[in-house]
């Protein structure tokens, strides 16, 4: 798949993507890398009602702006699929009003399975998490 039809995949989900649509994620890029292939970059601006009891954002907003990058990633290497499972370390808070981005690559890729890695961080650089999932092609 050309790096041109790899955006305009991914822009297609997006625009099918009502979460990413309720939450603001953004595209900020789909590029071609030489070691990691296709990178999906996203990013979602952490709103007040994403805080959990510690006024921190609710780990879960990470993981959703994660799993979606992974989608996200599979989509532009032309494999639509769905998470099987995943995992993610949380290694920083992130604070409300903060510009949080995702940057995924699919890893590897064996028949119908997918694994991509997600490194999720503040707009500034901070590393927050990192995630690991698999996918599994929705069509064959």
């Amino acid at each position: 798949m050309s790096i041109d039809d790899a955006q305009k995949s991914v822009a297609a989900l997006w625009r099918a993507d009502p979460v990413a649509g309720a939450l603001s994620i953004r595209i900020h890029s789909v590029e071609e890398h030489e070691r990691d292939g296709v990178v999906v970059r996203l990013a979602m601006d952490a709103a007040p009602e994403f805080a959990n009891g510690r006024s921190l954002v609710h780990g879960g907003y990470l993981f959703l702006l994660a799993d979606t990058a992974l989608a996200y990633c599979c989509e532009a290497a032309g494999r639509p699929s769905v998470t099987r499972s995943a995992e993610i370390a949380f290694l920083a808070p992130a604070e409300v009003g903060e510009e949080l981005v995702a940057v995924g690559h699919i890893r590897s890729v064996m028949s119908r399975t997918s694994v991509c890695d997600v490194r999720l961080s503040t707009a500034d650089g901070r590393l927050l998490a990192e995630f690991r999932g698999y996918a599994v092609t929705a069509r064959p």
